[in-house]
């Protein structure tokens, strides 16, 4: 239910002030002082290491992101990768072909800029020119994810980009549009 992703900052704060507190307490004369801060060391300690073995154990099983099995043995990858170099790509997933199949691919961007909040200048003319150059065996569109996108009503302008394109590669949820020469 925690992200710790988020909550970092606040974990690094309470590190330290644990560890503050353990100085001061090492500090303070008698035995049963040090006793307690030995015994919070070694709570700390075993805690973060615990947790890290866990961590390490879990990623090295099956990795994170992209470095998972499922996006390193994916079929619409391994079909990326043949995919001529001079076939320009466009896909809505363009960081996984360039790191998991080592080719570069433009953005299929939304027709509104939700960063700005307002619609793409030229989107419909771009999307047109791009449609154009699918159909003149330029480029191909990878679409991962494409028959959940296509039946998600606010994801209906991904049909805007594949409509009347030719099938390259049916890979179950993900799609190849395009023809190669």
């Amino acid at each position: 239910i925690f992200e710790h992703r988020l909550l970092s900052p606040f974990y690094v704060s309470v590190l330290v002030l644990l560890v503050f507190f353990v100085g001061r307490l090492w500090t303070h004369s008698g035995l049963p002082y040090k006793l307690v801060s030995i015994i919070l060391s070694i709570g700390l300690l075993l805690s973060f290491g615990v947790d890290g073995w866990n961590m390490a154990a879990g990623l090295s099983e099956n990795g994170k992101g992209f470095a998972s099995y499922q996006w390193k043995e994916s079929e619409i990858v391994r079909v990326a990768r043949q995919i001529p170099t001079d076939v320009t790509l466009f896909s809505n997933r363009p960081t996984a072909l360039y790191i998991l199949a080592d080719r570069s691919a433009y953005a299929m961007l939304s027709p509104f800029n939700t960063a700005l909040a307002e619609e793409r200048p030229h989107y419909h003319e771009d999307v047109d020119r791009i449609h154009q150059m699918v159909l003149d065996q330029e480029a191909m569109l990878i679409v991962f994810d494409y028959h959940m996108l296509v039946s998600n009503p606010e994801e209906k302008w991904v049909l805007k980009w594949t409509d009347g394109l030719p099938i390259y590669s049916n890979l179950g949820n993900d799609v190849i549009f395009g023809a190669l020469p």
